[in-house]
């Protein structure tokens, strides 16, 4: 379980991430 919401909030750090980018 905790394997599993790590692994979704890393994949929501990683889509935020790269959404910034592209706007900078």
């Amino acid at each position: 379980e905790l394997h599993d919401a790590f692994a979704s909030l890393a994949c929501s750090l990683i889509c935020w991430r790269r959404l910034k980018k592209s706007r900078s």
